[in-house]
């Protein structure tokens, strides 16, 4: 049995009527109000249910990570929470190490929060390897985990990625991933990225990404740093999103695509990408692996590189559609 040392209150949470009829299950579900470093450390050593909602008080900063794995999954219906109290949003800094680790377990809701790692230097300089939100899933049997919702989140300082979905087993990975009001910026590579296993385009299926901002992500002589990167998606849009000064120190895609499938990328704005090289500084791009997927009504401008590319390849690397 798992423990539950700082809730505040159990909530009872009644399925709707047509739910009942497939004798779904009445949900107890409770609220953490964190409001202390050591409640902080403590949810690391709890289970959490569907309908569990972890509130991070307001205005505080706790240090360390949030880790997650398959006994703490949530539903559709009912996923976890993760939040602020209140309108002023809580941060996390968790040095040197991941920001919010979620493995093998779906039905998560993080919204209002700051993530602060440890730092990029402007020469891609850092002492951490880890990103600041990542979701990855490599369970057998080509399983789906369902409804990743990020929403008004600031993800900075991360020697990775700042966002990061993927799974890495066949098709396993995730289905309803919204990514939205996320602003990533000053972290070493990515910063808002998902991926599947190598030559898979359906990892990850309904995929949103809106209303998001990706800057200032430097890069290294070692690594590349992009804005924006759809890989291993079925069905995904990107829209409404800005994506700029990225890759000073390597080379940079604005917002592209790689190994994926039915894809609309929309009403965004990409500008002042960098390269260090001859090649990148691109503004919207499709790679190798891309099907049945448009590009429209994007505004590409003062970029090292190409406003707009399209990448070949063969086989199953080809681009069609």
């Amino acid at each position: 049995p798992h423990t539950r040392p700082f809730m505040s209150h159990t909530r009872l949470l009644v399925l709707p009527a047509a739910a009942a009829v497939l004798s779904a299950p009445v949900v107890c579900a409770t609220d953490y109000n964190v409001d202390t470093q050591a409640a902080f450390d403590a949810l690391n050593s709890t289970n959490f249910e569907p309908g569990d909602r972890i509130l991070l008080q307001s205005g505080m900063t706790f240090t360390g990570s949030l880790n997650f794995e398959a006994e703490d999954s949530g539903t559709v219906l009912d996923p976890i929470v993760i939040t602020s109290s209140g309108a002023e949003r809580a941060t996390l800094a968790p040095g040197d190490g991941i920001g919010i680790r979620v493995y093998n377990a779906g039905g998560f809701v993080i919204r209002n929060l700051r993530l602060v790692g440890s730092g990029v230097a402007e020469d891609g300089t850092t002492t951490s390897t880890r990103p600041g939100i990542s979701f990855f899933a490599d369970s057998p049997g080509s399983i789906k985990y369902p409804l990743v919702h990020l929403d008004q989140l600031e993800v900075t300082g991360f020697g990775n990625r700042g966002v990061v979905v993927g799974g890495f087993n066949a098709s396993t990975g995730y289905d309803d991933v919204r990514i939205t009001n996320v602003v990533a910026h000053g972290n070493l590579r990515s910063g808002i990225e998902t991926y599947g296993f190598t030559d898979v385009s359906n990892a990850l299926t309904s995929v949103y990404v809106g209303h998001c901002r990706s800057f200032h992500n430097v890069g290294s002589p070692a690594r590349e740093a992009h804005g924006i990167v759809l890989g291993g998606v079925d069905g995904g849009v990107v829209e409404r999103c800005l994506a700029y000064d990225n890759g000073q120190n390597n080379r940079s895609l604005g917002i592209w695509a790689y190994t994926s499938t039915n894809l609309t990328i929309q009403f965004n704005e990409s500008y002042s990408n960098k390269t260090a090289g001859e090649i990148g500084g691109v503004g919207f791009a499709f790679d190798q692996g891309v099907t049945n997927s448009v590009i429209q009504y994007n505004y590409s401008h003062d970029n090292d590189g190409a406003g707009y590319l399209q990448f070949g390849g063969f086989g199953p690397k080809a681009n069609s559609g």
